[in-house]
């Protein structure tokens, strides 16, 4: 999928629906469209968007995160439609095809990064929080530091033990953070 923000805050979708990647509230995972699609479900406009192969988050003007496409690992921080998530076992349970709004997300967000197994959210203070990781391990690459194990988060998780950081970039399985020092950090999920 890709997506189309205009100068005013609109968000347009086209491509592959895979997982509900356009966001349009089609739960028909094989349809493509190349013609521009506005998300109209979105309740203001939107700020920032960020995507990945399977899922997209966009932060509005109002401060809220909305979040669709496949929420593995809980990485969204979205309700199921009434259902815990422990108890959801198919991949189109998963799938959510229209923008949710993200629950208990810092109002102070700047960045949004993606990967297939989390989101990272950077605060303008330079705090990053992240979400999901299923029984994977995150560790962090500098000073010999390594955090405890993270599982399925509840809630986004502030990485604390991080300095203050500028800058965000996420690969596959990797994550790159610029502190304010200019020293880079590698978080790596394995």
């Amino acid at each position: 999928a890709c997506f189309l923000l205009t100068c005013s805050g609109d968000l347009y979708s086209l491509g592959k629906n895979v997982h509900g990647l356009l966001g349009l509230n089609n739960k028909d995972t094989d349809f493509f469209t190349f013609k521009p699609t506005k998300i109209d479900s979105l309740p203001s406009a939107v700020d920032i968007i960020e995507c990945s192969r399977d899922g997209a988050m966009c932060k509005l003007e109002n401060g809220d995160v909305y979040a669709w496409g496949l929420n593995q690992y809980r990485k969204f921080c979205i309700k199921h439609e009434d259902k815990e998530y422990k108890k959801l076992e198919k991949v189109e349970e998963l799938e959510v095809y229209s923008p949710q709004k993200c629950l208990n997300i810092p109002n102070n967000i700047i960045s949004i990064k993606l990967n297939d197994y989390n989101a990272f959210l950077l605060t303008n203070d330079g705090k990053v929080y992240a979400t999901g990781i299923d029984k994977k391990y995150l560790s962090i690459r500098s000073k010999s530091f390594y955090p405890k194990e993270i599982i399925l988060l509840e809630k986004p998780l502030l990485l604390d033990s991080l300095p203050l950081i500028d800058k965000i970039l996420c690969t596959y399985e990797n994550v790159f953070l610029l502190d304010k020092q200019g020293c880079v950090w590698s978080l790596h999920v394995f």
